[in-house]
């Protein structure tokens, strides 16, 4: 008898391994289609979204990329150009004769057995080995101090279409001026000349001023390190006995005059346009991450994040005191909370923005500390003018209002008046800080003592191992 099923049951062996052919290529083929579709919708929704962030920005005539950096690094229109000016100087202090020449010198110098400037009125034995070097510099100076005299505007030589290789030699250079003016105003003070030592301790702010349109945070941090060295320099002359206040009524205007928001907008700008070059260059995130996983990802979410986090602090930079330094700190918490949270996937997927984007809310910080620290030092010397005149120091900022002060100085980081007390004959103003404290103008980082307060005060208090 045949077991055998009938044809119209039987089926071809042919039929059933083309069946499990058919499941084990084409499943595959079925899901890697599927990603492939996936990663193309991804992609091209990703790109769409960078080029709305990069459509944002030429809508603002402002630059895209750093091949546009070197046309908004330019002069105001009709501006006196005093670039070449300060150059003179600038570049006569930074070769190996100057450095050797300027090494057992304070101030200019890095001997290590250096001795601190004792103030006007004291001795100081070496005042001759530096008014003779000063005078081997003479013209150099006397070029400082005449692009400062002029005023105008500075486009200092680099070109930015470079973007992270842009040698920008004149920001070290800058310093080392900076350094020789604070060193001129010493001796000018020791000798009695304190037009001069005023005169010096200006012509720092003006040089400082001279980075205004500087298009990168790096050189904003130089000005405001320059401003900080001419502010020590007047904290020092202060302590002279026979300090002249009055002579110092036009440097009081002039801290006074000194605004940092401008440069700091075009800073962020510069820093979101150089940023964006850098995109396209895998190899700048080292060699800690896979460049060819990082060229899969794709890179147009990444670049919107960046835009759009860089173009909210260049909004940031425009707002007024004290809102300024909030809409700074909450970006900062917010780009923190962000990047503090990134799944595995994130990491690559926005691995430059993690990279690229700056401590925004620290520049800021330091920027209004600056803009505090020289509200404060115009204050001090108008209470300093006060007491010449009258026998005593003033109860308040608001007794040196309208004959010394033209108004209250503002705390940008409170919106409320600078603080102001005296003590031993001295005033001091400070503002409260970032924790919005009034810590009575004690700053932690400056005594060297355990603790978060961050007041900042003119002058400022260090702790006498750092006095010494």
């Amino acid at each position: 008898m045949n077991d055998d099923p009938p044809p119209w049951q039987s089926k071809p062996r042919f039929s059933r391994r083309f069946g499990c052919l058919l499941f084990g290529v084409g499943l595959p083929l079925l899901v890697l289609l599927l990603l492939v579709a996936i990663y193309m919708i991804w992609s091209a929704r990703s790109n769409a979204r960078a080029r709305r962030a990069l459509a944002a920005i030429r809508a603002t005539g402002e630059p895209v990329d750093a091949s546009e950096l070197n046309a908004f690094y330019t002069l105001p229109e009709g501006a006196d150009d005093v670039t070449r000016l300060w150059l003179i100087p600038m570049r006569a202090f930074d070769g190996p004769e100057y450095r050797q020449a300027c090494e057992p010198l304070p101030i200019v110098g890095w001997s290590e057995d250096e001795q601190p400037i004792p103030p006007p009125g004291e001795p100081w034995q070496d005042i001759e080995a530096v008014e003779a070097f000063l005078a081997k510099y003479a013209d150099e100076m006397a070029a400082a101090h005449a692009a400062a005299q002029r005023g105008g505007a500075a486009r200092y030589p680099a070109d930015y279409s470079q973007g992270w290789e842009v040698i920008v030699e004149h920001i070290q250079q800058a310093r080392a001026l900076a350094r020789m003016l604070a060193l001129e105003a010493r001796v000018r003070a020791h000798r009695g000349d304190w037009p001069g030592a005023v005169r010096s301790i200006r012509d720092l702010h003006k040089l400082a001023g001279s980075l205004e349109r500087e298009p990168l945070l790096t050189c904003q941090l130089v000005r405001y390190a320059i401003d900080g060295v001419a502010r020590g320099t007047l904290q020092d002359l202060m302590e002279a006995e026979d300090f002249p206040a009055e002579q110092f009524a036009s440097l009081q205007d002039l801290l006074r005059s000194i605004d940092y928001g401008e440069g700091l907008e075009r800073a962020l700008i510069g820093e979101r346009a150089m940023g964006v070059s850098t995109f396209d260059d895998a190899a700048t995130l080292g060699h800690d991450v896979p460049a060819g996983l990082v060229r899969l990802v794709p890179r147009g979410d990444d670049l919107a994040m960046f835009i759009d986090s860089m173009s909210r602090a260049v909004a940031a930079a425009r707002l007024e005191e004290p809102e300024r330094l909030r809409e700074f700190e909450a970006l900062g918490d917010d780009l923190q909370d962000t990047f503090g949270n990134l799944g595995p996937i994130d990491r690559f997927r926005y691995a430059f923005s993690a990279m690229l984007l700056p401590a925004v809310s620290s520049v800021a910080t330091a920027e209004a500390r600056n803009t505090a620290q020289d509200r404060a030092a115009a204050a001090v010397i108008a209470a300093e003018r006060s007491r010449r005149k009258h026998g005593r120091l003033p109860k308040d900022l608001d007794e040196l209002v309208p004959g010394f002060l033209a108004e209250v100085p503002v705390d940008p980081f409170s919106g409320e008046p600078l603080k102001y007390k005296a003590e031993d004959g001295k005033a001091t103003v400070y503002t409260v800080g970032e924790n919005r404290i009034d810590e009575q103008g004690q700053n932690d980082l400056l005594t060297g003592s355990p603790g978060d307060r961050d007041d900042w005060p003119f002058p400022e208090r260090r702790a006498p191992d750092q006095e010494e």
